[in-house]
């Protein structure tokens, strides 16, 4: 399964935005992380019902997704 808006796997270093919709009207969170981090965490979250989306929208302001390092390999 591949998240919305992923691509393949060039410049997995780039960052990116980061969607992160919760089901049932829960929050909707945007954050910057390296395409390789949004791509594990869209996988794993997408399991439990969240919408994950990905794409190089980064705006100014944009927080760092929390913990990155523990979604690194």
């Amino acid at each position: 399964m591949r998240p919305k808006g992923f691509s393949g796997y060039g410049d997995m270093a780039k960052k990116v935005h980061l969607q992160l919709r919760f089901p049932l009207g829960g929050a909707v969170l945007d954050y910057r992380a390296e395409r390789s981090v949004a791509h594990r965490v869209a996988i794993e979250l997408s399991r439990h019902g969240v919408d994950v989306s990905i794409d190089d929208n980064l705006r100014t302001g944009l927080a760092d997704l929390p913990h990155e390092e523990l979604w690194a390999v």
